[in-house]
């Protein structure tokens, strides 16, 4: 049977479960975890924990482990909410480092406020690698900031997954006037029999986004990548097919690079929908970077 037991700088282990707490950064303390700060291993769980920030800092948050999560533990539904100027944040949905076994991550809420000149770093499970039966939450972030905002986010590893690891389906929402790097599944390398999520991504105006659907390095083996949906947001509608590719990525408002490893895999296809009929007017060598590979929509 599960015990509910408060934050330990160790382990969890056997059935125990992480209370629900509500945490609160500041200057001086500002490196926050939910649940241990250790590892979560064998049945253990983390809690639904909620972190925000009170004072401009750079803050680092755990939602459920510094370390990794073993065995069959489970990550808690965190919520991460950030909203200050001048504020440099690194979050970890799960675990600091990898998980493994069949350990899964929780459905985790990041979310970024009105602020500017801000850095946010968030990955939705592991901050490392996901290995094993390894499963990522499906995870949610939100971004609203304005003027200088740097975003980069990492659906569920930071790392590789490998072996039969799967991401979750994640959905993601930059900020205008801001730098968005996405990653749906690993900021790395997929291999052996991974899958990505079903992700979806929705860029806004006057920023720079990038978009990696499943893998930011390579896809090897029989990795997979999920079925992914990119949306940008307002281009100017004056564009012809008369215009040149160079001219029509010159102006658009929000500058878009979509990148998708294409190995001659099914189920790696991407589309994309734009409010403004622009894409279909530019030459495919002008929307299709290396490596890159993009369906109809």
């Amino acid at each position: 049977m599960s015990k509910r037991v408060p934050f330990t700088t160790g382990d969890l282990a056997d059935h125990q479960w992480g209370i629900d707490d509500a945490l609160t950064g500041d200057p001086n303390t500002n490196i926050l975890t939910g649940d241990a700060g250790g590892s979560l291993l064998d049945f253990s769980r983390g809690g639904n924990d909620t972190f925000t920030e009170t004072a401009p800092s750079t803050y680092t948050f755990y939602g459920d482990a510094a370390r990794s999560l073993f065995n069959f533990a489970r990550g808690g539904d965190d919520t991460f909410t950030t909203g200050l100027s001048s504020t440099t944040t690194t979050a970890y949905g799960d675990a600091g480092d990898d998980m493994s076994d069949h350990s899964k991550g929780g459905n985790d809420t990041f979310n970024s406020g009105l602020a500017r000149q801000v850095v946010d770093t968030f990955y939705g499970d592991a901050g490392g690698n996901m290995l094993g039966h390894a499963h990522g939450g499906d995870d949610t972030f939100l971004t609203q900031t304005k003027q200088g905002a740097d975003h980069t986010f990492y659906g569920d590893a930071g790392g590789e997954m490998s072996d039969r690891s799967k991401g979750g389906n994640d959905t993601f929402e930059g900020s205008k006037e801001a730098n968005n790097i996405f990653y749906g599944d690993a900021g790395s390398n997929m291999s052996g029999n991974a899958r990505g999520g079903d992700d979806s991504f929705t860029g806004k105006s006057d920023s720079f986004n990038t978009f990696y659907g499943d893998a930011g390095g390579d896809m090897s083996d029989d990795s997979r990548g999920g079925n992914d949906t990119f949306t940008g947001r307002s281009f100017p509608p004056t564009l012809s097919s008369a215009t040149p590719a160079a001219t029509c990525l010159a102006m658009l408002w929000a500058a878009t690079t979509i990148t998708q490893t294409r190995l001659g895999i099914s189920g790696a296809k991407l589309s994309m929908a734009m409010r403004a009929a622009i894409f279909p007017v530019l030459p495919r060598a002008a929307t299709t970077p290396s490596r890159a590979w993009v369906g109809p929509g």
